[in-house]
């Protein structure tokens, strides 16, 4: 299968981790979006530049389907994995990765 675009979801069970997340990240809440801004920016440019799957991404084979972790900001950590492609021409499709969980470094018994 050959994929012509990637593209990053932020699943709804997510919304209340992201919230507890931004609010770790600055005392004033005007610098907590800017910062919030910039790594989920920088997250989702990660992401897509590694074609869903970074290879600075620890892959976690424990999870069905197979489950990515990718650094979000410091220590905190985004847990992903692939959704379901969608064709877009007769050759391609996109990929669409789904942010799941936000957590602490996953457990060293992933690859």
């Amino acid at each position: 299968m050959r994929f012509s675009t990637t593209t990053v979801k932020w699943h709804v069970c997510v919304r209340e981790l992201l919230k507890q997340w931004q609010a770790s990240l600055a005392v004033n809440p005007d610098e907590r979006a800017k910062l919030a801004h910039i790594y989920l920016e920088e997250f989702e440019r990660r992401v897509i530049a590694g074609d869903g799957k970074p290879s600075d991404a620890i892959v976690d084979e424990r999870t069905k389907p197979v489950t990515y972790w990718l650094e979000l900001s410091g220590g905190t950590w985004a847990q992903f994995a692939e959704g379901e492609p969608r064709k877009v021409s007769l050759f391609s499709y996109a990929r669409k990765m789904v942010v799941i969980n936000l957590a602490t470094r996953p457990q060293a018994s992933t690859r």
